[in-house]
């Protein structure tokens, strides 16, 4: 590293990460996609990105998940009934 003024790319980087260290946050959830079946009970998932920030500098990824999943009900199957006894 030198002393005076950078003179690579190397040493800018090294003197901008020595100073900002900079930890991942995650981006907002995404929508929830499309229920993956036609009918009956099936999933959705949504995801997020750490990318609000990116990391950088060997500052830390985002913690936590990023997907996730919940059921959805996209109605009855034709032809498909169901009896109560």
């Amino acid at each position: 590293m030198h002393i005076g003024a950078p003179n690579t790319n190397e040493d800018r980087y090294f003197r901008i990460c020595y100073y900002v260290v900079v930890d991942g946050g995650w981006s907002d959830w995404k929508g929830w996609g499309a229920c993956d079946v036609s009918c009956g009970w099936g999933s959705q998932f949504r995801n997020r990105v750490c990318d609000y920030p990116t990391p950088s500098c060997k500052g830390g990824e985002c913690k936590g998940k990023h997907k996730e999943h919940r059921e959805c009900d996209a109605g009855s199957c034709p032809g498909i009934h169901l009896f109560q006894s």
